[in-house]
């Protein structure tokens, strides 16, 4: 249930630049105050603002530790 209330949050935060966050990718240190996010899938478009000198093709994060 707490997960499903931190995804909500986050996705406010991040939904601009990964997709759906599940709440099977998210984990919580209640005690350390850890987030972390697994398997995070980035919206690739999210980064053209940049204009970056190469173009993205594929997009994942294995760890994200907030």
């Amino acid at each position: 249930m707490f997960e499903g209330v931190v995804s909500q949050v986050l996705a406010g935060y991040l939904g601009r630049y990964i997709k759906c966050i599940q709440k099977e990718q998210l984990k919580i240190g209640i005690w350390n105050g850890e987030i972390l996010l697994e398997k995070v899938e980035l919206i690739l478009e999210a980064f053209d603002y940049l204009q970056l000198p190469f173009t993205l093709k594929n997009g994942r994060v294995g760890k994200w530790s907030i």
